[in-house]
C-alpha cells in the first residue's frame, strides 16, 4: 500500500500528465479539423453515419441510417447525441472532437491505473500513461469522430475487471467483479460489434492456461515479487467456471434490448448488426487488397432490388446482408490461395512500421510512427515474454492483439485497428522500461558506493 504522501505525489503527477495529454489532443484536433475540406467537416464515411444516427437519437427519430435499421451499434451515437441537444441540433464537428479528446485523456488515466493494478509500481503506471498520452497513433484516433476511443475505455475496464476477479480473495468480490466484467464486455460490444466473442475468448484461454501451467510452479517464492494476490482456495478452472456462469446471464441481459429490437424488425436473431456481409466481402472479394473499399455495396443493393433472393421472405436489409455474405464465402472457397495471400498482406498492414495509406504516409509521419511504435512493440513483446508465466493476469495483455489480428486477417486491416492492442503492449513496455530504469539506478548506486562518491 502507498503511504498518503506517496499517494498524493502519484495523483499530482498523473494530474499534470492528464492536463498535458488533453492540451496535446486539443491542439491535434484543431490542426486535423483545419486540414479537412469536406462539406460536412468529417473525414471518414463511418463518421458521417455516426453523426446521422446521433442526430436521430437526439431528436427521438427512428434509429436508422437512411433505410438501414440495423446498421450501427448504438453506443457511439448515444454518446454523441447530447452534443445535438446542447447545440440545438447543429453541433460543430469540433465539439465531437473535443468530447473524444476528453475521453482520450480519461483513457490515459485508465491505462495508468490498470498498469498500477497489475504491477503495483508507480514508475510503470507513469510510463504506461505517458505512452498513451503522446503516442501518435493513439492521439490521432482520440480526435477522430469514431467509436475507437470509448471502445478502448470499455476494453481496458473489461480487462481490469477480469484481473480483479482473478486476484480477489473474497467470494462476494469475485461475484461483483465477474458482473462488472460482463457489463463492460457488453458496453464494448455496443461500441464495436466485432468484440462480441472476446469475453468468451478470455475465459477459454484462462481455462487453457490453467491446464498448461501449474500455478504452484509459476509463482515465485518471494511474495513481494511479481505475483497476483493470494487466490481463493479454488482451482483456476473452477474460478473460470464461476466467472462464466455469471458472465453469460449478465451479458445476455445487457444485450437483450438490442436483440429484442432486432427481432422485432427482422423476425430473426441478429446478435449485433447486419453489416457482417459487407465487412466480410470488403476483405474477401476478387478486387480485395487488404484495405477498405465499400463501393461494391450499392451494386449488391441494386441486384437485390431487381432480382430478389428466390423464396426469401426476410426484410430487404437482411437479404442484402446475406447475399453479400454468401458472395464473400463463395469467392473464398473458390480462391483459398488468394485468401491466404490476403491474410498475410492484412497481417503486415495492421502491424506495419508506418502508415499504409498514402494520405498518412509522408516521410515525416513515417519517421515519427516508426520511432514511437517500434520500441513500444519490441519492449511490449519482451515484457510479455518476461511475465506470461507469472500468471494469466499478465498473459491477458496479449489477448487483444491476438484477437484483433485474427479478425483483421479475415476482414480489412489498418493501423487504427491495432490501437486497442497497443494500449496493452504499452503497459508491458512500461514494465520493461521501469525495470531497466530501476536496474540502472541500482548500478549507479553500486558504482557510487565502490568509488566512495
Amino acid at each position: 500500500m502507498l503511504s498518503k504522501q506517496k499517494y498524493l505525489r502519484f495523483c499530482s503527477v498523473m494530474l499534470l500528465l492528464l492536463v498535458a495529454a488533453f492540451v496535446f489532443r486539443l491542439g491535434a484536433a484543431f490542426y486535423w479539423q483545419s486540414c479537412i475540406t469536406t462539406e460536412t467537416g468529417l473525414y471518414f464515411g463511418d463518421s458521417e453515419t455516426y453523426w446521422w444516427l446521433a442526430e436521430a437519437v437526439s431528436q427521438g427519430k427512428p434509429y436508422q441510417f437512411e433505410n438501414w435499421q440495423i446498421f450501427r451499434m448504438p453506443g457511439y451515437p448515444i454518446l454523441l447525441a447530447p452534443l445535438f441537444a446542447f447545440y440545438d441540433g447543429t453541433p460543430p464537428v469540433m465539439a465531437a472532437r473535443v468530447e473524444n479528446a476528453l475521453l482520450g485523456t480519461l483513457l490515459v488515466a485508465v491505462v495508468g491505473a490498470f498498469a498500477f493494478q497489475l504491477f503495483r509500481n508507480r514508475k510503470t503506471a507513469y510510463l504506461a500513461a505517458c505512452f498513451v498520452a503522446f503516442e501518435p497513433c493513439t492521439v490521432i484516433t482520440n480526435i477522430w469522430v469514431l467509436a475507437e476511443t470509448p471502445f478502448c475505455l470499455a476494453m481496458i475496464g473489461q480487462l481490469s475487471a477480469f484481473v480483479a476477479a482473478m486476484r480477489t480473495t473474497k467470494k462476494l468480490r469475485l461475484l461483483l467483479y465477474a458482473v462488472w466484467f460482463a457489463v463492460l464486455s457488453t458496453v464494448a460490444v455496443y461500441f464495436r460489434p466485432s468484440w462480441f466473442y472476446f469475453g468468451f475468448f478470455v475465459l477459454f484461454v484462462y481455462a487453457l492456461y490453467s491446464v498448461l501451467f501449474d500455478a504452484k510452479k509459476t509463482q515465485p517464492e518471494n511474495k513481494e515479487s511479481l505475483t497476483p494476490t493470494r487466490l481463493l482456495r479454488i482451482t483456476p478452472i473452477h474460478r473460470a467456471a464461476i466467472i462464466l456462469l455469471i458472465f453469460v446471464p449478465v451479458f445476455v441481459f445487457c444485450m437483450l434490448p438490442w436483440w429484442v429490437r432486432n427481432f422485432q424488425i427482422t423476425d430473426r436473431f441478429v446478435s449485433t448488426t447486419l453489416q457482417m456481409g459487407p465487412s466480410l466481402y470488403d476483405g474477401l472479394n476478387p478486387d480485395a487488397t487488404g484495405a477498405s473499399d465499400m463501393r461494391f455495396t450499392e451494386e449488391f443493393r441494386r441486384l437485390e432490388r431487381e432480382q430478389p433472393t428466390p423464396g426469401a421472405s426476410d426484410t430487404y436489409e437482411y437479404r442484402v446482408n446475406e447475399r453479400i455474405k454468401k458472395a464473400a464465402m463463395d469467392w473464398a472457397k473458390q480462391n483459398p490461395g488468394r485468401v491466404v495471400e490476403l491474410a498475410v498482406i492484412k497481417f503486415f498492414r495492421i502491424w506495419n512500421l508506418w502508415p499504409n495509406e498514402p494520405a498518412f504516409a509522408s516521410p515525416m509521419v513515417r519517421v515519427v510512427v516508426f520511432l514511437t511504435y517500434t520500441p513500444i512493440l519490441l519492449a511490449g513483446l519482451f515484457g510479455f515474454y518476461n511475465t506470461c508465466r507469472k500468471g494469466y493476469d499478465y498473459a491477458i495483455l496479449l489477448l487483444p492483439a491476438f484477437y484483433l489480428t485474427m479478425l483483421h486477417v479475415i476482414f480489412v486491416a489498418s493501423l487504427r485497428y491495432r490501437v486497442p492492442a497497443m494500449l496493452c503492449l504499452m503497459i508491458l513496455a512500461a514494465y520493461i522500461f521501469s525495470c531497466l530504469f530501476a536496474k540502472g539506478q541500482a548500478n549507479i548506486s553500486d558504482t557510487s558506493l565502490k568509488t566512495g562518491q
